[in-house]
């Protein structure tokens, strides 16, 4: 079930220049903002690197079925299974297990707004925008606002969510002879579905029960699970059922665990399921953290390009003018931004790897250096091109 919405808007060039001058100090903002974020994650991921890498040369494994006091405050690895004798409850569903957690999805079959433009600029630097607003039915796990609908009649949600996601976790698990922390729990994965059989249904409250039909790993509730209607819920719920084998890296503190905290000030809890060595354990926290830093990385860059194109913006609307003068100047600062951004992120991230990494910092710059040295032949060949067509 879909429909959709039509309206067309109108800018004049003197409204589109005041709110690209306003944008201006948040691009600034963005363009500032983006040289710490860069050098404050090199810094991150460096730190935790040295500290990850003397971790693997200190931690010594052990048997997770005896506490030797030898070992107390010494970074220890272990594997084994993890196991609790608690019994979680969804009161709601009157669903219980033997788990270390019980984790309930909920979606509700809703409408949902969608939209999309369409601007063409006009000779005199104006602008008019074809919005479409899209309206469809779908699945999802969090309420949506239908009174702030471009049209909501017709499109009319119920307010709440009759059931809240949640998650239920056992406070007390153990691993082999040693009690695990929460920041270890939280770790445990492998999660199941609970198949609603006519067993587990029978349990159901008597309102639940009545509308309660099973699809697949969801639990739907409503009339048909085929033609779902407005309001409908469907409800997952899931375990993560004890025991389960897990490998931790922690400090041993007693007969239980903490952080191991570095040198360099990070602090490090390993948890990963199935039976893995220290040394497959240290790796994949290495290849975690490069992974954090590259995306970090890039959003700084993006923070950076997305800065300049705002500064530059009222130089683009005034060009508008003459709409194909307005289109080619932003197609070269577009291009100016991109080469300044991604120098200056280079520049940026060399300069805090001076600080750390000496060597790996030459190469960065030298790399920044030709960058910029490229945009600048490629700006000269431009003025070249354009004086020879004059």
């Amino acid at each position: 079930m879909s429909d959709s919405v039509t309206e067309v808007s109108s800018k004049s060039w003197g409204a589109r220049l005041m709110e690209s001058i306003k944008g201006v100090l948040v691009g600034l903002a963005l363009f500032v903002a983006a040289f710490p974020v860069l050098f404050m994650n090199e810094g991150c991921a460096v730190k935790t690197y040295r500290d990850l890498s003397s971790l693997g040369n200190e931690v010594i494994s052990v048997d997770s079925l005896k506490v030797d006091p030898a070992n107390n405050l010494k970074p220890v690895h272990m594997s084994g299974t993890a196991k609790t004798d608690e019994v979680l409850t969804d009161s709601a569903f009157n669903y219980s297990a033997n788990a270390i957690h019980l984790d309930r999805s909920v979606e509700m079959f809703q409408w949902i707004e969608s939209k999309s433009q369409k601007t063409q600029k006009k000779l005199g630097g104006g602008e008019e925008t074809v919005t479409t607003y899209d309206y469809k039915t779908g699945w999802s796990s969090s309420a949506v606002d239908s009174s702030s609908f471009k049209q909501p009649q017709g499109h009319q949600n119920p307010g709440a969510m009759p059931y809240e996601a949640m998650r239920i976790s056992a406070q007390s698990v153990v691993l082999g002879a040693f009690r695990l922390i929460p920041g270890q729990i939280s770790g445990i994965g492998g999660a199941e579905a609970v198949n609603f059989t006519a067993a587990e249904i029978a349990k159901l409250p008597p309102d639940i029960r009545a509308k309660a039909k099973p699809s697949g790993e969801w639990l739907f509730l409503g009339a048909n699970s085929q033609s779902p209607q407005v309001g409908d819920v469907r409800v997952s719920l899931k375990v993560v059922k004890s025991p389960k084998d897990i490998s931790i890296i922690a400090v041993q503190n007693g007969d239980t665990f903490q952080p191991y905290r570095g040198k360099e000030g990070t602090n490090q809890l390993l948890t990963e399921m199935g039976t893995i060595d220290a040394a497959g354990m240290i790796q994949s926290a290495q290849d975690a953290n490069v992974m954090r830093t590259w995306i970090v990385r890039f959003v700084g860059l993006v923070m950076m390009y997305m800065g300049l194109m705002m500064v530059f913006k009222p130089l683009v609307t005034v060009a508008d003018v003459v709409p194909a003068v307005g289109g080619l100047l932003k197609i070269g600062l577009g291009l100016f931004s991109g080469i300044v951004a991604f120098a200056l992120s280079l520049i940026t991230i060399a300069i805090a790897w001076i600080y750390y990494r000496p060597v790996l910092a030459i190469i960065l710059l030298a790399l920044a250096g030709g960058a910029i040295a490229y945009g600048i032949m490629q700006s000269r060949k431009k003025k070249a091109a354009a004086a020879a067509t004059t």
